[in-house]
């Protein structure tokens, strides 16, 4: 007996400590119009009724709060991606050197709370890179270049970045970005190449029908698995499913005797995918749909997808309460009279049968003031969705963005 039901799916992940995919699916506006279904879950008569699980724990650090203001701030139409984490670690260098209103407002951005890093797979590139000449205060360890010469010293930050990143950001300054005016930049790179707990079998991928936001369909290319740990749970107007990623052992372990059919280590981070009824009038909760994850055991289809997105972020910012000119004080750094120029994020994720790799590069730059019977039910993520990377154990969000059409990177 098959039952179609509507989803949304939320999408949380982090690569080395435990990694897992929620996803929501969106569905018809309009009751008369025919049934429109993001997550699909079908039950065969033959199939067991799924376990109830305890749904995960929800944790929370600065990125997490800061996913959710960026998110309700969100006007975009299109497909996007960017990373909280990196994002929020930027604002704590840049806290750290503010005084007075900045600070303040920095302080309501991060909701007074730090981003956390504790993810095997996950590695990050942070640095303040300042003007040599100018006195930068000891405790914020200054790596000194000079902007007057701004090949030179773009070439020299993305270079170190590039070394410490394994070669995952290979330009994290662009050309144009710096000029004689610049005093202070902040850095942040974020790399993640994580494997799934359980790879989708290549000879399961096919083409199908996804319906975007704008009720128009396309065909991209679903991924499908038989997932008998995964966590899902759905309500009338959402549907979350959890998938996990993992870390492969070189030798069989007796505490994990799973990896003998073709699963691996559990590593502590995990993505999730949401799918809510009316993408246009949904603001993610990512605390929401994972309560609704109570059940283990899905058959999922999900598309394959690859997002690329850039941000300029000072007027989301500024929006939230952040003062970056006028009465603002910057003096923390070197005693300086120092404004806010610009921060942007440019963020990337690609999401395949064998797991996803992903990357961030956040700049602040501060200048002089300036079909047959499975034993699962079955999710298809045939509509629009979210999805969220994050670290179950710190709460951190390395990555979130919106899939509106999976056939197109933006």
């Amino acid at each position: 007996m098959k039952e179609k039901l509507v989803m949304r799916t939320v999408l949380s992940a982090a690569w080395c400590t435990v990694l897992s995919i929620a996803v929501v699916v969106l569905a018809a506006r309009k009751p008369e119009a025919p049934p429109q279904v993001v997550v699909r879950v079908d039950t065969p008569a033959s199939a067991a009724t799924a376990p109830a699980v305890a749904a995960p724990p929800i944790a929370g650090d600065a990125s997490t709060a800061l996913a959710k203001d960026l998110w309700r701030l969100d006007k975009e139409k299109g497909n996007v991606v960017f990373s909280p984490y990196g994002t929020a670690r930027a604002l704590e260098l840049l806290k750290a050197g503010a005084s007075g209103k900045m600070r303040e407002g920095l302080e309501r951005l991060l909701h007074g709370g730090t981003a956390r890093l504790d993810a095997r797979g996950i590695v990050e590139s942070r640095h303040l890179w300042g003007q040599v000449g100018i006195p930068f205060k000891k405790e914020f360890n200054v790596d000194l270049v000079d902007f007057g010469k701004t090949e030179m010293a773009r070439k020299t930050m993305n270079d170190r970045v590039a070394a410490e990143t394994h070669g995952a950001i290979p330009q994290i300054v662009e050309a144009g970005r710096l000029n004689e005016r610049t005093k202070l930049t902040i850095t942040d790179a974020l790399s993640m190449k994580a494997e799934w707990q359980k790879a989708f079998e290549k000879s399961h991928t096919r083409p199908g029908w996804f319906r975007s936001a704008a009720d128009t369909e396309c065909t991209v290319t679903f991924m499908n698995e038989d997932l008998p740990k995964a966590r899902w749970g759905r309500s009338e107007s959402v549907g979350a499913i959890e998938l996990p990623y993992g870390h492969w052992v070189s030798e069989p372990e007796p505490t994990f005797p799973q990896l003998a059919s073709g699963w691996c280590e559990p590593t502590g981070v995990v993505m999730d995918v949401i799918m809510p009824r009316d993408m246009d009038e949904y603001t993610l909760d990512l605390g929401g749909a994972l309560a609704l994850m109570t059940n283990a055991g899905a058959n999922l289809w999900l598309p394959r997808f690859e997002l690329r997105s850039e941000q300029h972020l000072l007027p989301s910012l500024r929006s939230l309460g952040l003062e970056t000119k006028g009465d603002v004080d910057y003096s923390g750094f070197a005693g300086l009279n120092l404004a806010v120029d610009d921060i942007t994020t440019t963020s990337w994720v690609k999401v395949d049968e064998e797991g996803t790799e992903a990357g961030s590069a956040t700049v602040a730059t501060i200048k002089d003031s300036i079909g047959f019977e499975l034993p699962h039910p079955t999710f298809r993520i045939d509509h629009a969705f979210y999805f969220v990377v994050r670290d179950t154990n710190t709460g951190s969000v390395f990555f979130t963005g919106r899939v509106r059409r999976p056939d197109v990177t933006r």
